[in-house]
């Protein structure tokens, strides 16, 4: 019954009118952040560039893969020594903290390969689904007189809204990160102005230097890893609330249609 008055409300067979750049679906809701996270190296999906996902694919014989396993193996060492750390020096809030932090980060690398390898097949079936529902966005002057009659006053681009809500995460990430840098820095140079690298590294990063030798090229290396499980940290949260956000649109311009229908 539900699905007869849905259909009567909106007409099916006059989707071929709208341009379908303008309709926003999961790839184009979501590829902005899945980009953010190839970037970093923590993605292996390639096309995600393109506005469409006909190119969105997944293959071992990628750079982006040699990039992810690169990113894996530096997650498994923090991971390898922020717990040998536990272990050899005892519990503390600070010790506990940073083998939690990198234990999180390597399951979510994890995830996300697991992610990487489904995402194609995925969002094709998703669209297979939503080119049976009514779009996002429309412009009402390529359309009908009797279609923009019948689909709900929604106006708004999901599309941004995701992107909006990535740089915000993302800027919020940042920042504290910076912070939490600059506090490092300043605890180093108070030690020792005139070796506040080794110092800076030392503070933050016992369970490595400790153990082994400090060289700037460690430290940088190690810097990398640390942003991406701070990357990694954010991007939890942020891909549950991309994908509800287009989840909740589907689900306001459903409940409108249905009301249209139930009003007939």
């Amino acid at each position: 019954m539900t699905s007869k008055l849905f259909l009567k409300t909106f007409n099916m067979a006059a989707r071929h009118r709208l341009d379908k750049r303008e309709i926003c679906g999961l790839h184009a809701t979501i590829r902005g952040t899945l980009f953010c996270s190839r970037v970093m190296g923590l993605l292996p999906v390639s096309g995600l560039t393109c506005p469409t996902s006909r190119r969105l694919r997944f293959t071992f014989r990628s750079p982006y893969t040699v990039l992810y396993v690169a990113s894996l193996f530096g997650q498994l060492l923090m991971f390898v020594m922020t717990f040998c750390w536990l272990m050899m020096n005892g519990i503390s809030l600070a010790n506990i903290t940073n083998s939690v932090f990198y234990t999180s980060s390597l399951i979510s690398s994890l995830i996300l390969l697991h992610i990487g390898r489904c995402w194609p097949s995925l969002v094709a079936r998703v669209e297979t689904l939503e080119h049976e529902l009514p779009p996002f966005h429309r412009n009402v002057g390529s359309m009908s007189n009797t279609l923009e009659r019948e689909l709900p006053p929604f106006h708004r681009n999901v599309g941004s809204m995701s992107n909006v809500t990535t740089i915000f995460i993302l800027t919020a990430a940042i920042v504290e990160h910076l912070l939490s840098v600059f506090y490092g820095l300043k605890v180093a140079c108070a030690c020792d102005s005139n070796n506040v690298a080794e110092n800076y590294f030392r503070f933050n990063m016992p369970w490595i230097f400790d153990y082994t030798p400090f060289t700037i090229w460690k430290g940088a290396l190690s810097e990398v890893f640390n942003i991406q499980s701070t990357f990694v940290w954010s991007l939890n949260d942020l891909l549950i609330m991309v994908i509800s956000i287009y989840l909740t649109e589907h689900l306001l311009i459903h409940n409108e249609l249905l009301k249209k229908a139930v009003e007939q």
